[in-house]
């Protein structure tokens, strides 16, 4: 039997009523060259009576016979994966037409990029949209990102299998287990996020995001901290990361952080210089990234009493 070229993966617990609009958004896709993993974690709803109902042989449908959380029915959906590239859509979002179609055509394209997201429409809880969210970003930003967020909504996301496979990646943390599997997966390929909105991500008050919020930011501080690392070794030590990282994000307090946040900030951009990227994006970032250095009142004046000694 010949393999499928994706594997679309999609957790779910106690999915209605949104389930059948995110099953449906997959199986009605342009791309047709797919297996549909669904993985039911032990829900208590009509979710499993309805995955049944389907008729469709590209869907997989796996009922776990205990709840184990979405790291844990992650992990047993990848056990099943057959196709090259998996893509990912949560049991309350929506996918566009031509997402799956959009995204092979641009990794067969480009062959040194394994993990690639794309922009999105937000919609409320009833479906209603709400804002356009543009999430472009190259390599050299992504990774920039990663030192403050994750810059992926993982409903956008579709990465190369055998990377996966042969470097013995996987979902591993409880919370916070999308973002650790992108850092480790940027070990060893780049980084894309598409201009094309090609999901539409729900906003509603029951999403893992919003119930499972602290346990979450707990989890980003550790990868924060890690990534960090990976760049500053023995950073973590030296400054409090939570404030540092609240710091990078927030261009209105930059000015707050005193010459050890902005002379970490200038470390972390050295460090960045050096990244294997087109030296055009190279140039443009680092130019960017240092102008605000130059432009910070801290450096201002830190560099006006140097030259008076």
């Amino acid at each position: 039997m010949v393999a499928p070229r994706v594997s679309v993966l999609m957790p779910v617990y106690n999915g209605m009523p949104y389930l059948a609009q995110a099953v449906e958004s997959i199986l009605t896709q342009s791309f047709r060259d797919f297996e549909f993993i669904i993985v039911d974690d032990c829900s208590n709803d009509d979710t499993i009576m309805y995955l049944r109902s389907i008729t469709d042989k590209r869907m997989v449908v796996l009922p776990l016979p205990e709840n184990r959380g979405v790291t844990g029915a992650l992990q047993e959906g990848m056990r099943h994966v057959k196709g090259k590239y998996v893509a990912r859509l949560d049991a309350d979002d929506v996918a566009k037409p031509n997402r799956l179609q959009i995204q092979v055509d641009y990794l067969e394209n480009n062959p040194s990029i394994g993990l690639l997201g794309s922009s999105l429409e937000l919609i409320d809880a009833d479906g209603n949209f709400l804002k356009h969210v543009n999430l472009t970003r190259n390599d050299i930003e992504i990774r920039w990102r990663f030192l403050v967020k994750n810059p992926f909504f993982h409903s956008t996301v579709m990465f190369r299998y055998d990377l996966v496979k042969q470097n013995r990646l996987g979902y591993s943390r409880k919370h916070g287990e999308d973002y650790q599997l992108w850092v480790d997966l940027l070990k060893f390929c780049k980084g894309a996020i598409l201009r094309d909105e090609l999901i539409q991500y729900r906003s509603h008050a029951q999403s893992w995001t919003y119930t499972k919020m602290a346990q979450q930011q707990t989890a980003f501080d550790e990868i924060n901290g890690a990534v960090l690392e990976q760049y500053l070794p023995g950073i973590t030590s030296k400054v409090e990361i939570r404030k540092f990282v609240s710091w990078m994000r927030n261009p209105e307090i930059r000015n707050e952080g005193g010459t050890l946040f902005w002379d970490t900030y200038r470390l972390l951009v050295n460090a960045f210089a050096s990244i294997e990227v087109e030296p055009s994006a190279r140039k443009h970032f680092v130019k960017n990234k240092l102008n605000l250095i130059q432009g910070n009142s801290v450096w201002i004046r830190l560099k006006s009493l140097m030259k008076s000694r």
